[in-house]
């Protein structure tokens, strides 16, 4: 559907989606708990569509818990934000099993999960590609682990 664009708080968005994922943490084993972190910057004001951003970001979010699952370790989904050159970059960071086949990220329904439809990426491409934004995956150069980074231009 087409966005209804209007101007939108970053924090606020975040502050919404965050939630959804801490409850069902605290009702795991002590060993099976992953964090989620938020890396607060200034807050930034966006001309999008929130619900569009608020279901991306809770589709990118649940990915990175998902990719942590498989883990005997504990694990750590960050989320941040920066401006730089008159680009807002949305960062998810997470400690899973990275990217193994970066060639299907944005097949439709290509999935590497059981309970998966292989829709969710080729979905939050979509929305940044109609907020003239993209999305970039990439495998962490620090530790093991996935950075799904977002840009969209501020103008």
């Amino acid at each position: 559907p087409e966005p209804k664009k209007h101007p939108t708080s970053i924090v606020s968005l975040v502050d919404k989606v965050i939630p959804l994922y801490q409850n069902p943490l605290d009702t795991l084993p002590e060993n099976q708990k992953n964090k989620i972190t938020v890396s607060r910057s200034e807050d930034v004001e966006l001309l999008i569509d929130p619900i569009q951003f608020e279901q991306v970001f809770i589709n990118l979010i649940k990915n990175a818990i998902e990719s942590m699952q498989s883990k005997t370790a504990t694990g750590e989904v960050n989320v941040s934000w920066q401006v730089t050159d008159n680009t807002f970059r949305f960062i998810i960071s997470d400690e899973g099993s990275g990217i193994s086949n970066k060639g299907n990220l944005f097949v439709p329904f290509y999935t590497t999960k059981k309970q998966g439809s292989g829709i969710g990426l080729v979905f939050c491409r979509q929305v940044l590609e109609v907020h003239n934004g993209q999305l970039s995956l990439i495998n962490r150069a620090d530790k093991e682990g996935c950075l799904a980074i977002i840009e969209l231009p501020l103008s």
